[in-house]
Order: C-alpha cells, then sequence, then structure tokens
C-alpha cells in the first residue's frame, strides 16, 4: 500500500522540552519536529475544519493539513493546563501528561508531524513589491501588494507589522494606498481609540495619506498632523521628538500661510478672517513656547507682523 504523506499542522517549532517560542512577525515560518514520548501531544481545531492542500481521497490525507490561526488552540487534556496559555506561552512544553493527536479521523504521533506557523505574514511579497515600483513594473508590483495585504491573518498582525515599518521606512512619504487603507490605517485607528502614543505618532507622519481619502480621514474626525502632535506632547509632554515635530509642523503652516504675501494670509485653501486670524496668532504663541532653542524667533516675529497687518486691512474703514 502507497505511504501516505504525513499532515503538516500549523503551530509554532518545538524541540525536546524547549517548547513554543514566540517569533516576530518578519521571520519566515520555521519547520520542527515535537518529540514523542511515551504519551503523545494532543491537539484540535476549535471551530473551523482544516484546509487540506493538494490532493486528497476519501479516507486517506493526500496533502498537507493546515488550519486557521485564529482558530488554533492547544488541548491540555488531563493535565489542567490552560489551552489558551498553552497555546502562546513561550516557555509553555509538551510533556508526558498530554493524550494524543485528536483530529478528525486522524490519530497521528507528533513525530511525524511538521509543526509551521499558518499563513504567516510574507515579507517577501513585500520585497518584490519595492523592487518592482524601482524597477518601474507597475502590474507586477501591484500584484505582490494584493498579495502581501493578504497574507495578514488579523489586526493583531497588522499592529506589528504597522510599528515596525512605521520605525523604519514607512513616514516621510506617501504609503501606498492600499497598504495604507488595508494594513497601516485599522492599527493607527484601533490605537487612536485608545490614545496610544505610537499611533497618535504615526497618525501625524502618515498625515497626507488621510488628507487624500475623505473615507479614511473622516473616521479621525478630519484631525490633521498638527492636531495628532499636539494630543501626543499633552500626553507625553516630555517627548523632545514630539516637540520638534509639532514646532516643525506649525513652522511649516505658516509658510505655507504667507506664501502669496502681499495678497493676504491663507487658511487652508482661502483668505483668513479675523478669527482665522485669532487662531493664526496662537499658533504663534504655540511655536515661541515650543521654540527652546529660539531657531525660528526671526521668522516668527516677522509672521506675527504680517498677520497684524493682514487683519487691519479686515478691520471695517471707521
Amino acid at each position: 500500500m502507497a505511504s501516505r504523506a504525513q499532515p503538516t499542522f500549523d503551530l509554532p517549532a518545538t524541540s525536546g522540552g524547549e517548547g513554543l517560542r514566540g517569533r516576530a512577525w518578519s521571520q519566515r515560518p520555521r519547520t520542527g519536529r515535537a518529540a514523542c514520548g511515551p504519551k503523545q501531544l494532543s491537539a484540535r481545531f476549535a471551530s473551523r475544519k482544516p484546509v487540506v492542500a493538494g490532493p486528497q481521497a476519501a479516507g486517506s490525507i493526500g496533502g498537507a493539513l493546515q488550519w486557521p490561526r485564529n482558530d488554533r488552540f492547544l488541548s491540555a487534556g488531563s493535565t489542567g493546563v490552560d489551552p489558551k496559555r498553552a497555546s502562546t506561552s513561550p516557555n509553555w512544553a509538551p510533556d508526558s501528561g498530554l493524550s494524543t493527536v485528536d483530529l478528525p479521523h486522524i490519530r497521528l504521533c507528533p513525530s511525524n508531524i511538521d509543526f509551521r506557523e499558518p499563513r504567516a505574514v510574507n515579507a517577501q511579497h513585500f520585497d518584490a513589491f519595492k523592487q518592482y515600483i524601482d524597477s518601474g513594473r507597475r502590474t507586477e508590483a501591484a500584484r505582490s501588494i494584493a498579495d502581501f495585504v493578504d497574507s495578514f491573518a488579523d489586526l493583531e498582525e497588522k499592529i506589528a507589522w504597522t510599528r515596525d515599518y512605521l520605525a523604519t521606512e514607512g513616514a516621510g512619504h506617501l504609503v501606498r494606498h492600499e497598504l495604507y487603507e488595508q494594513v497601516v490605517f485599522p492599527p493607527l485607528l484601533d490605537g487612536l481609540s485608545r490614545s496610544e502614543s505610537w499611533s497618535l505618532w504615526g497618525l501625524a507622519r502618515t498625515a497626507q495619506n488621510l488628507y487624500r481619502s475623505d473615507k479614511l480621514w473622516r473616521q479621525v474626525n478630519y484631525m490633521n498632523a498638527q492636531g495628532f502632535l499636539d494630543r501626543l506632547l499633552v500626553q507625553c509632554p516630555g517627548d523632545e521628538k514630539a516637540r520638534k515635530a509639532l514646532l516643525a509642523a506649525l513652522i511649516d503652516g505658516m509658510r505655507y500661510a504667507i506664501h502669496e504675501w502681499p495678497s493676504g494670509i491663507l487658511y487652508t485653501h482661502n483668505g483668513a478672517t479675523l478669527d482665522e486670524c485669532a487662531d493664526i496668532l496662537q499658533d504663534v504663541a504655540k511655536a515661541r513656547e515650543l521654540d527652546r532653542e529660539q531657531m525660528h524667533s526671526t521668522f516668527l516675529a516677522d509672521f506675527e507682523r504680517k498677520v497684524g497687518d493682514y487683519m487691519a486691512r479686515l478691520q471695517p474703514a471707521r
């Protein structure tokens, strides 16, 4: 009788008694084998059936078994170990108290099981996307970024990848729209709901993506980069990076406001009203407070004078 292919289960690699090890999102899936002692490891499915990859026939397994990450847990059998803790703790290891593998119509020794992470975030797709962009191959780039976006299993994976991405390369320029909308923005929005500082910082640094999508910008109540940094500095008053970023944002806004001078002072795309000029002068006062090194003192004085002259033009004639 032809030998049956061994099923592949989506579990982190184990080695003897070393137990499950945590992995960074960017690591490629590893393989390993669990020791099969006098008693055997028990694994089962939570809600969905395993997905059989490859050819299969009734009563036999002709391909690799996989089950979705969100549905995975280990059963501790008679040992009393909490299944949720057993599936997540990096220090937990199979012991002799665990029973047999318990799968629908399948009973196997874990020494014959290839343990692998399911649907791990595929960084190779993102690397390929960047290479295709650099070489001008737009069709292949679009396909690679779509595959990369689809490789995320849940919000937790998106949070881990987004935090790393923003810390290394994902700020200071526009993020590709589908990547931002489907991967980067959901973790930022989730963090904003709890006023997490990393989320405020990330939203400030990717504000240009928000401005280009009313659908996304509306979800943060149309707050701009300055607003996110303001909120961040209130939470973290000693954050020097946030202080300097907010100061830079204020100065940039003032430079924009006078780029048509002496025609007037701009507020968004139109000439500022008297009330809007009052708001602008509040920003001047805030910028002076933030400018501890007084690097912008000359500019701020000149800008304040121009705003005053413009306001005088708007005053009704007496």
